[in-house]
């Protein structure tokens, strides 16, 4: 398998906070290079920093900066035929691999400069990584802060609660009673999470179909047959994925054990939920059938990762604090349990994983972090370079 580069996010964020030596930079052909202002990171297309101000030899440059791993990604991204980078007077790039300079679409050739001489030594290590099975800072002595990886869980396990809430405001409707549109987001989410693995759209989209029908209309058995009923015969007709998982995952059990979840929430008083918060979980599971639950793994992964943020959402909504406050403590505390797959990088990289191993912000910390190697806004990263 080949291994990926860093994204470009991390040469970013070290000339946004130029984390290097800004003494004695030269471009490419020799001349000196005094950095008065940076510029203004851009969010949208074009150049990545807008505005610089540069000293480039004896002349002051204003315009736009670019910024690469390699000199080679300026002709990889067909910067040479888009007229927004005309205004580039600075290519910076971490390395410098080919021998001709880049040229903008109106044939000017804007000065390079290369960071890596400058780039202080931990930050040059972190640098030179690649993706790989493990953490970036796995086998690096230097990046193994425990205080600094404590930290950094509890800030991911905070953000992956705003994540999951942001998840449920995005299937909220609107124009409808709160109560009815609080109920739609978590039964959306909750069939979203009962696609788990290979299946979470199809089920999403099932959802859509499923609240239509109006449940706490109907018996529970034949709302249940008439969720399967769009599921396999009508249309448009779902791609489910039968192969490659356990049979208690399989689409069939899912789907089933989706719509008596989503008919017992239904059938519960939406004040259940405001008044009595600890227990109403526990309540919709009694209402369902036995055979027709889902096992307890996924039910502790129901609780923690769409109940207790749909109650959060529900007290923002409400202006309850007694109702948010209670999600807070049961994120924060509850714990769950987390697969191998996500504690193993930890462990193996050389944390101690005691006090956080049930915390969902560890997959949190996994997915949008360390693999996505967004290390350069990780807290153990910012103690590396800092020491």
């Amino acid at each position: 398998m080949k291994h990926k580069e860093y994204k470009e996010t991390l040469y970013q964020w070290i000339w946004q906070n130029l984390e290097f030596d800004c003494q004695s930079l030269k471009t490419l052909c020799g001349k000196p290079v005094r950095i008065v202002s940076n510029g203004t990171i851009n969010h949208g297309a074009g150049p990545d920093f807008l505005g610089a101000t540069i000293w480039i030899g004896e002349m002051k440059w204003h315009g736009a900066v670019e910024i690469h791993r390699k000199t080679s990604d300026w002709q990889n991204h067909h910067h040479q035929s888009d007229p927004m980078y005309n205004c580039v007077i600075l290519h910076v790039v971490f390395q410098n691999n080919i021998k001709n300079p880049v040229v903008t679409p109106s044939g000017f050739v804007p000065y390079t400069l290369c960071l890596e001489p400058y780039i202080h030594s931990s930050l040059y290590k972190l640098a030179q990584m690649k993706e790989n099975s493990g953490l970036a800072c796995a086998g690096t002595p230097v990046m193994i802060h425990q205080e600094a990886f404590m930290a950094q869980i509890h800030k991911a396990n905070r953000e992956y609660l705003t994540y999951k809430v942001d998840e449920l405001l995005k299937d909220y409707p609107a124009g409808v009673p709160i109560s009815e549109a609080w109920k739609s987001c978590t039964i959306k989410r909750i069939y979203h999470t009962l696609g788990i693995p290979l299946n979470r759209q199809q089920m999403w989209q099932l959802s859509e179909k499923a609240i239509l029908l109006k449940p706490g209309q109907i018996p529970a058995k034949q709302f249940v047959e008439r969720v399967n009923e769009i599921a396999f015969i009508g249309i448009p007709a779902y791609e489910w994925v039968h192969t490659g998982m356990r049979p208690a995952s399989r689409p069939a059990v899912r789907i089933r054990q989706a719509a008596y979840l989503h008919h017992a929430i239904e059938i519960t008083p939406f004040h259940r939920f405001l008044s009595a918060p600890e227990t109403v979980w526990a309540e919709v599971m009694k209402i369902i059938p036995a055979g027709n639950k889902p096992g307890r793994p996924m039910r502790d992964l129901l609780r923690h990762t769409v109940l207790i943020p749909a109650m959060y959402l529900l007290g923002e909504l409400l202006h309850s604090t007694e109702v948010k406050n209670w999600a807070n403590e049961q994120w924060n505390t509850a714990g769950l349990p987390l697969p191998d797959e996500v504690t193993k990088p930890f462990s193996g990289a050389g944390y101690q994983l005691e006090n956080v191993k049930k915390m969902p912000g560890l997959a949190h910390q996994l997915k949008r972090y360390c693999r996505a190697r967004n290390c350069h806004h990780c807290e153990v990263f910012k103690k590396a370079i800092g020491s």
